[in-house]
């Protein structure tokens, strides 16, 4: 009886000890699973055992969480780091920037982050979904976030946006942001006219009432074309391939563009892409011949799209 009260003991013992140990380990964390173990003490092993599950539950439940280890030109990165659920790593824009480039002038103005330093203009709009750096508008997919007073950017998008290489260690997950030259240069000498005037033009046409990712989808369906052998390589060449598009049928690939096409024509145009290699796209609810025939990939609000 002794020896089994006290193999008893000694299990509660260890049972309670593995529990503090794991508690421990998350002990660091600013998240949900803190606000989980606040409001229900822990009075007993079976209590303390429940709380270390309920925490770990809630962990893998974040859409997002903290980061890895960032140095900046061999400077530490000591600001919050957020991985989100997309795999995109968010970092504080200020302090990049202040780390890259101390002399940076920085302000708050029209609810966007605004730097000035040497040989960059950035900009930097809370739920948007890019930035801007010298007139060039940069994808950030899961958009700009304001997080406790700060604005976060992925690290590569900011990376891009100021000349610099981003480096992860296999071993550690460790990330390191390293200056290979200058800032991205003027906009302004960067797109192609011509394409950026054709661009504009047919995701106005064909998604003018669409969100922005879905005006970036039909222009990821343009520069996939434009990419594919089977098609002209030029964006004016894919927009006039034969009947392909209703608008130039109709017409209406010669209005005006809105304000946010341009915009959504720039981000594609450098790089931008939603609805993978989609090749065809169709009002979703449409029973059309790619319907039928493609594969299909994702649809994002009006619009289906198809391989």
């Amino acid at each position: 009886m002794q020896k089994r009260l006290l193999s008893a003991l000694v299990g509660i013992a260890l049972l309670m000890t593995l529990c503090l140990n794991v508690l421990a380990a998350y002990s660091g964390h600013v998240s949900r699973s803190e606000a989980v173990l606040a409001s229900a003490p822990v009075t007993s092993a079976a209590d303390l055992l429940n709380a270390a599950y309920t925490t770990l539950n809630a962990e893998t439940e974040l859409p997002e969480r903290l980061g890895p280890n960032l140095t900046v030109n061999g400077n530490p990165f000591t600001d919050q780091i957020i991985t989100k659920a997309s795999g995109n790593i968010y970092v504080s824009i200020r302090t990049v920037v202040e780390l890259l480039y101390p002399a940076t002038q920085i302000t708050w103005a029209n609810n966007q982050f605004i730097a000035s330093g040497t040989g960059f203009h950035l900009t930097a709009r809370p739920g948007d979904l890019y930035l801007v750096v010298n007139g060039r508008y940069l994808y950030a997919s899961d958009g700009i976030l304001l997080q406790n007073g700060i604005t976060m950017a992925p690290i590569q998008t900011i990376a891009t946006a100021l000349g610099c290489a981003v480096d992860r260690n296999v071993m550690t997950g460790d990330l390191t942001i390293t200056s290979t030259g200058a800032p991205l240069k003027n906009g302004a000498s960067y797109y192609n006219a011509e394409d950026l005037y054709w661009m504009s033009r047919i995701i106005t046409a064909e998604s003018k009432n669409q969100p922005m990712r879905g005006k970036i989808a039909v222009g990821t369906v343009i520069m996939n074309r434009v990419e594919n052998p089977r098609y002209p390589d030029t964006v004016y060449g894919v927009i006039f391939d034969g009947n392909q598009f209703d608008p130039v049928k109709s017409g209406s690939i010669y209005l005006p563009p809105t304000t946010e096409a341009i915009i959504a024509a720039k981000l594609v145009l450098d790089g931008a892409r939603e609805a993978k290699d989609s090749l065809f796209f169709n009002i979703a609810s449409m029973n059309s011949w790619a319907a039928q025939n493609r594969t299909y990939v994702t649809t994002i609000a009006d619009h289906s799209f198809y391989l």
